[in-house]
């Protein structure tokens, strides 16, 4: 899926080096840095809404999502992404992980 950061509008897809799954504590550093509180619930309001099972194109709807690239993650922590950022294996992030694989290859190597 294509994906495009909000901050940037650089163009990358879901789950590549581009787009690290971060803790929520990081995460929400970098959503009030650039001020994006607003449009966040919105789109989680929007996603939240809709059932994936009977509409399965909802998920390419920049709308329903808030992408950030990891440059711009970058520059609103002030420094580069660390491993303790990402999320990790845990009984409320299973299943997320995964998602940080890629990025972890290509930025940790």
């Amino acid at each position: 899926m294509s994906c495009k950061c909000k901050v940037c509008g650089k163009q990358f897809e879901y789950g590549d080096k581009n787009s690290p799954c971060l803790v929520d504590k990081k995460w929400r550093k970098i959503v009030n840095f650039y001020n994006l509180r607003n449009y966040e619930i919105k789109a989680n309001k929007l996603y939240s809404a809709v059932d994936p099972w009977l509409n399965e194109n909802f998920v390419d709807k920049d709308e329903y999502h808030l992408y950030i690239c990891s440059d711009c993650m970058e520059k609103a922590l002030g420094r580069k992404i660390l491993k303790s950022d990402l999320i990790t294996t845990s009984a409320k992030t299973e299943g997320l992980w995964y998602f940080n694989k890629e990025f972890e290859e290509y930025y940790f190597k």
